[in-house]
């Protein structure tokens, strides 16, 4: 068995290949039982993206306010008032294996109304809800009730995503560890199993950064270019753009990769004009979608948020430089960046890991760099190429944070703000994959040392399964 599927993961350790399969199995089992069990709209804005999911399904050309059926509306209000008396006092129904009994009495309201609950998800592309939009037009051609529908919904984006987690673990040529590590933070594998806008930018950046560490490392061994990689890479290329409006930086990785195939005469020059000419159009496509939704703020609406308006908040931002940039010095250097969210929950104090706790896996991440399951052919240390892609990948990831937190001074943020509203920490986790570099250094490792490593790792994990078992239990 192992045998299997270190030749399927192209792993050549078996310790390496046991680590890396414990933290998938553990990742999916949790999951798994994170779609079942978890109440509804109980993950962070489950409720948004689940009325943006129904409003797509009805129209996919629906803008910011849409339609859904009485009984979806119900099936958002009721979940999120008991939610709010959840957050003042402890419940036993947030992690419950009954909650669809409350539901029962859906199913006989299918007039549909127009909703504000999905404007706050107005700017993203029926894209990022498409494996939820099919399963919801699944639900109606077999009548499926709003339960179930429910969950069909969030089993069929979690296989999805989970199937490309570990396809991006197969794809990449080193770090397969490290990727493995960051699938298993409690943020990712809950968003994995909700109904998230979250979900697909996960998966689809994983997949292109591991495809083009893949394709960078071909050009520096001068070996001759896969052209289906290639192909696969514009495709995923598309599909990163179209998750979120951030996830373009990623596609910063195509300098290095253009400049080396130039350098190396790895590409040729068709090729390099094909790939100039994608990276071109997904600049193209990312600006256009930011033109349509830019003045589409559903945060004005849904959250009752004042004074927000773009147009403004640049006037300020121009007007006052020196202020701009204190501004987001401050937010940037304070900003609880290990925090770890787990969605509502039957306690208010088990909503998130201790703070002492989340530095764990981090740690396991840096030392994961350093484990390799091969030996480096070249000598990456000396290699200006591989310090070129080490070099713009660390500033697309310092790229990819003040982005952020630009789009969300913009969007959410009340104009002249001091701070930067409606950030959350689980939105800087599909960059992290961006700082593995190339490195020769490595770490002897055994079982013992591999065991631990593991266990720090999947400590957040650990704890969330712990917590999650209790209420359900309970």
């Amino acid at each position: 068995m192992i045998k299997r599927i270190k030749r399927f993961l192209d792993i050549s350790s078996n310790k390496y290949a046991v680590a890396v399969v414990v933290l998938l199995l553990a990742s999916f089992i949790i999951g798994l039982s994170s779609v079942f069990f978890r109440y509804p709209m109980s993950w962070f804005d489950e409720q948004v993206h689940y009325a943006r999911t129904m409003t797509y399904a009805d129209n996919p050309l629906s803008i910011t306010r849409g339609k859904v059926t009485k009984d979806e509306q119900t099936f958002i209000q009721k979940p999120m008032e008991k939610i709010a008396r959840s957050l003042g006092q402890p419940t036993t129904e947030i992690i419950s294996s009954d909650w669809q009994k409350e539901f029962d009495e859906l199913g006989k309201h299918q007039e549909r109304i127009s909703t504000k609950d999905a404007t706050a998800a107005a700017i993203y592309t029926p894209f990022v809800y498409a494996p939820y939009i099919i399963a919801a037009w699944i639900g109606k051609v077999l009548h499926l009730n709003v339960v179930t529908t429910f969950l069909l919904m969030r089993l069929s984006g979690f296989l999805l995503v989970f199937t490309m987690l570990v396809l991006a673990i197969r794809k990449i040529p080193f770090g397969k560890l490290t990727l493995a590590i960051i699938g298993s933070l409690p943020p990712v594998t809950i968003s994995f199993a909700a109904i998230s806008a979250d979900e697909l930018s996960y998966g689809f950046s994983f997949l292109f950064i591991s495809y083009a560490l893949s394709l960078y490392l071909s050009i520096i061994k001068d070996k001759k270019l896969n052209i289906k990689d290639i192909w696969l890479f514009i495709l995923l290329s598309f599909c990163v753009v179209l998750t979120k409006i951030p996830a373009f930086l990623i596609l910063g990785l195509y300098l290095p990769i253009l400049y080396a195939g130039f350098k190396t005469k790895a590409i040729n020059k068709k090729g390099l004009i094909t790939l100039s000419v994608v990276l071109c159009i997904c600049a193209i496509i990312t600006i256009g979608w930011y033109m349509i939704v830019r003045n589409m703020n559903g945060n004005v609406e849904y959250y009752g948020r004042e004074n927000v308006d773009q147009v403004r908040q640049i006037k300020f931002m121009l007007s006052h430089p020196l202020r701009t940039l204190r501004i987001f010095a401050d937010n940037i250097l304070s900003y609880p960046y290990n925090s770890m969210q787990l969605g509502y929950s039957d306690y208010t104090k088990t909503m998130s890991v201790p703070a002492g706790l989340t530095l764990l896996p981090f740690a396991g991440l840096v030392l994961s760099i350093f484990i390799k399951d091969k030996d480096d052919e070249l000598n990456f240390t000396d290699n200006q190429l591989a310090m070129l892609y080490n070099h713009v990948s660390r500033l697309l990831f310092v790229g990819a944070i003040l982005l952020i937190f630009i789009i969300f001074y913009l969007q959410n943020s009340e104009v002249g703000s001091d701070t930067v509203v409606g950030l959350q920490p689980r939105y800087f986790l599909p960059f992290l994959l961006l700082l593995l570099p190339f490195t020769n250094r490595t770490l002897e490792y055994n079982a013992r040392f591999m065991t631990g490593l593991v266990i720090i790792s999947a400590s957040p994990l650990i704890y969330y399964s712990a917590i999650f078992i209790f209420q359900l239990l309970n």
